[in-house]
C-alpha cells in the first residue's frame, strides 16, 4: 500500500515550524539539528493535487528565518529578514539590526521559516 497526501490549495505565506524540542517521560530537551532548507526557491509541484486551481503558482521565496538560542528552561529569539530592496539579509536582534549579506544563515537555531508564495 502506498500513501500519499496532495496539496490543493497554498497560502500566500508559509510557515514552517522546525522541530527544535523533544520531551520524552524523563527529559526534555533542545534538538540541535541543523536543518537545510531552500533559501532561493521552494518549489511544491511535486505535492500538488492534478486539479488544484494554485498548480501553476505553487513556488515560494524565502524572506525570513526566526532563530532561537538557549536551552529549553529559557532563549532568545532574533530574526534574519530579507530585504527585496537591496536584495540583502539583514539580522534583527533586540534594539539592533546588523547587514548579515546575500544569504541567510543556516544553522541550528532556526525555528519558523517564512516563506511567500510567488505569482
Amino acid at each position: 500500500a502506498v500513501k500519499r497526501l496532495h496539496l490543493f490549495r497554498l497560502p500566500p505565506v508559509l510557515v514552517v515550524h522546525l522541530k527544535r524540542f523533544s520531551k520524552s517521560s524523563y527529559s526534555r530537551g533542545k534538538l540541535n539539528t541543523v536543518v537545510n532548507f531552500p533559501v532561493s526557491l521552494l518549489d511544491l509541484s511535486d505535492y500538488m493535487a492534478a486539479e488544484s486551481p494554485d498548480r501553476d503558482s505553487c513556488q515560494y521565496m524565502l524572506y525570513g528565518i526566526s532563530n532561537h538560542s538557549g536551552s529549553t528552561e529559557g532563549g532568545h529569539y532574533i530574526a534574519h529578514c530579507k530585504n527585496y530592496d537591496d536584495s540583502s539579509w539583514y539580522c534583527f536582534n533586540d534594539q539592533r539590526v546588523t547587514l548579515v549579506g546575500s544569504q541567510p544563515p543556516i544553522d541550528a537555531s532556526a525555528y519558523l521559516l517564512f516563506y511567500a508564495r510567488l505569482f
